[in-house]
């Protein structure tokens, strides 16, 4: 009896919450600070450390390249030193492309995967546009924290080897991601204004398969398809 009756109190809230959404009435409070706080820093911590671990990978590599291989023995040691620089640097970056990637799809994955049945269209569509901010704060934040995590390890690596030259770029490089951080235009202070309704030209609320949302998400829109079959 007590189960029965806590499954019609929630199915009451979910009813009262699609009556919400078929309204376009999603706001901020629908998506509290705490969540976007939350993905804002962990998203900069997995940044940071894909950021060290790239760096210090690099310096694996110069380090067994210098020992072991001994290119600053031979002819050709500064054009190959450089080439495999290069190439190290692009595979470790798509290292780093390919976990943010792998990321956006586990969290698309997901959303999908509990909305699969959802009958009231404008209620995922209006969910759909808070998805896609979430992961644009997400992107942009693993993107900053990336840059943090290169320059804090180029400029501590400099810095142990007395490498004065090179610390201030390194430094540089470090002051911009900081500044990124701290920029209030990132913070998404302003996060109310982009979860309301979007207005076409007639000033009607419009949410429907074909709009940005959906090609900001880069996926099929399943509950539309289910409507049409």
């Amino acid at each position: 009896m007590e189960a029965t009756l806590t499954q019609k109190l929630l199915n009451e809230e979910q009813t009262d919450l699609f009556d919400q959404g078929d309204k376009g009435e999603f706001t901020q409070e629908m998506v509290p600070d705490e969540a976007i706080h939350t993905a804002r820093v962990a998203s900069s911590l997995l940044g940071i450390c894909i950021g060290i671990f790239i760096q210090g990978s690099t310096l694996a590599l110069s380090y067994l390249l210098t020992v072991f291989v001994g290119f600053e023995d031979t002819a050709l040691s500064d054009r190959v030193c450089y080439t495999v620089a290069l190439v190290w640097s692009v595979v470790s970056s798509m290292m780093g492309v390919t976990v943010l990637l792998l990321m956006r799809s586990i969290l698309i994955t997901a959303f999908y995967s509990t909305h699969s049945d959802i009958e009231h269209n404008t209620t995922l569509e209006a969910k759909e546009e808070l998805m896609a901010q979430i992961i644009d704060i997400i992107q942009k934040y693993y993107t900053i924290g990336s840059l943090f995590g290169f320059g804090l390890s180029w400029t501590v690596a400099d810095y142990l080897l007395g490498l004065k030259g090179h610390l201030y770029p390194s430094f540089a490089t470090l002051s911009i991601a900081i500044v990124w951080y701290i920029c209030p235009s990132t913070k998404c202070a302003s996060f109310k204004g982009h979860c309301g309704k979007i207005q076409d030209e007639d000033g009607k609320d419009h949410l429907g398969p074909n709009n940005d949302i959906s090609a900001a998400l880069d996926l099929e829109h399943p509950a539309s398809q289910q409507a049409q079959g």
